[in-house]
C-alpha cells in the first residue's frame, strides 16, 4: 500500500481495514488495540468502552446541572495530552417500553393497558404542541483512546507479520504484544479508574464493556436496527467480524445490507460551534428559560448517531498550526483578481479570536 494515495486507499481498501479496532489484549477486561495506517504512518493505541444511562438532569435544578457540567470539565481537563474520550448516542425507533410493560404485567387484561399496550407497539405516536415525535430507544456509549507512546518502530512491523501467519491465535498475538505494551496498560487502567469515579460521583451508571460486548457495541453501531446479537470471537481482530452485512460506497457516504433492505449511513460534521451551549443540550428535552431544546431525536425518522469527540493536542504544537493557517488566510485574503475574498477574511478574523483563547487557557 506504501504507494497509494490517500484516494486510491479509500477506493480499494474492503471496509474492515477503514476500521481500527484491531485485536483484543484483554477480552475480560476490554481492553482493545487500536491500530490507524494514517498513510503509512502507523499508530497504535489502547482503547476501552463503556455503556451508560446518564443521570435524568430533568428532574434537576439548574444549578445542579451546572455543578454536573463542571465535574465533565475537570475530568476532561484531567486526560493527559494524546488520550481521546469519545461519548455517543444513537437514537432509534422503537415500540417497546420493558420498564412500563414489566411494572404492569399483573393487569394485561385490564381494558386501558391493552390499549396503551397497542399504542406503544405501534411506537406511540404522540403530539406535543406543533411537533411530531414517537416512541424512541436510546443507547449511550462512552470509548477512551490512549495512544502508545514512546511506540517502538518493531511492533507495528511485528503486527503486520503475524497478522499475516496463517495459523495465527489472537491469544497468543496478545500475549506477545502486551509485554510491549505494559506502560500503555498501567496508564489506562489508571485513567479508567478515574472516569468511572468521576461519571459514578455525578450520578451516572457505567458499565465496563469486556471484549465480546465491545465488539457487539462496534456492530450495532454499523446496523443499528438488526437485533440480532452477532458472535464475537476474542482471537480474531474486532475489525474484520463487526460488519455482517455487505459495504458499498456511495458519493454521499455508504450503503449497507442487500438492495431490498439497504441502510444507507452518512456522516454529518459540526464545522462551527453553537453561540450558546447549556447542560443537556444534546441528550434532555430541557432549555434555558426562554429557549427551546434542540431534540435532536425529533429531527430524523432513521437511526441517529450523536458522537461527540474530544481529543487532547499539544498546545504548543496547536498554537502553531493555527499560526500557520493564519498566516495562509492573511496571504490568500485577496483573490487573482484583486478583490478581498470575504471567506478567508472571516477565517482569518475566527483563527485570531482562537489564539486569543487559547492563550486565556479556555
Amino acid at each position: 500500500m506504501a504507494g497509494l494515495t490517500r484516494v486510491d486507499y479509500e477506493d480499494v481498501s474492503p471496509f474492515a481495514d477503514l476500521l481500527p479496532h484491531n485485536l483484543l489484549l484483554d477480552p475480560e477486561g476490554g481492553v482493545l488495540l487500536l491500530s490507524t495506517p494514517r498513510w503509512d504512518k502507523p499508530s497504535l493505541a489502547l482503547g476501552c468502552a463503556w455503556t451508560l444511562i446518564p443521570r435524568n438532569i430533568e428532574v434537576c435544578e439548574e444549578s445542579v446541572c451546572l455543578t454536573l457540567a463542571r465535574m465533565h470539565e475537570s475530568l476532561l481537563r484531567s486526560l493527559p495530552v494524546g488520550a481521546a474520550l469519545q461519548a455517543g448516542m444513537t437514537i432509534l425507533p422503537a415500540t417497546t417500553a420493558p420498564d412500563w410493560e414489566q411494572l404492569r404485567q399483573a393487569f394485561d387484561a385490564a381494558p386501558v393497558v391493552q390499549a396503551q399496550q397497542a399504542a406503544i407497539h405501534r411506537g406511540l405516536p404522540h403530539q406535543d404542541g406543533p411537533h411530531w415525535s414517537r416512541l424512541r430507544e436510546v443507547r449511550t456509549w462512552l470509548t477512551l483512546r490512549l495512544p502508545v507512546e514512546p511506540l517502538d518502530p518493531a511492533i507495528p512491523a511485528l503486527l503486520r507479520a503475524l497478522l499475516a501467519l496463517p495459523t495465527r491465535s489472537g491469544s497468543q498475538l496478545a500475549a506477545r504484544l502486551t509485554a510491549h505494551l505494559t506502560t500503555t496498560l498501567t496508564r489506562l487502567e489508571g485513567l479508567r479508574t478515574g472516569i468511572d469515579a468521576t461519571l459514578r460521583a455525578a450520578g451516572h451508571t457505567l458499565t465496563r464493556l469486556p471484549g465480546c460486548a465491545l465488539g457487539t457495541l462496534l456492530a450495532q453501531a454499523l446496523a443499528p436496527l438488526d437485533a440480532s446479537a452477532p458472535v464475537i470471537l476474542p482471537d480474531v481482530p474486532l475489525a474484520e467480524q463487526v460488519l455482517r452485512t455487505s459495504a458499498e460506497r456511495l458519493p454521499s457516504g455508504w450503503a449497507f445490507g442487500e438492495e431490498s433492505a439497504q441502510l444507507t449511513a452518512q456522516v454529518l460534521s459540526l464545522h462551527r460551534a453553537p453561540p450558546r451551549t447549556y447542560p443537556g443540550l444534546l441528550c434532555a428535552p430541557r432549555a434555558p428559560q426562554g429557549t427551546e431544546p434542540l431534540a435532536l431525536w425529533d429531527a430524523w425518522a432513521g437511526p441517529l448517531s450523536l458522537v461527540v469527540n474530544v481529543a487532547v493536542v499539544d498546545q504548543a504544537q496547536e498554537k502553531a498550526r493555527l499560526r500557520q493557517k493564519r498566516t495562509l488566510a492573511f496571504l490568500q485574503r485577496v483573490n487573482p483578481l484583486g478583490d478581498t475574498s470575504p471567506e478567508h477574511a472571516a477565517l482569518r478574523a475566527c483563527l485570531k479570536s482562537l489564539r486569543g483563547l487559547c492563550k486565556m487557557g479556555i
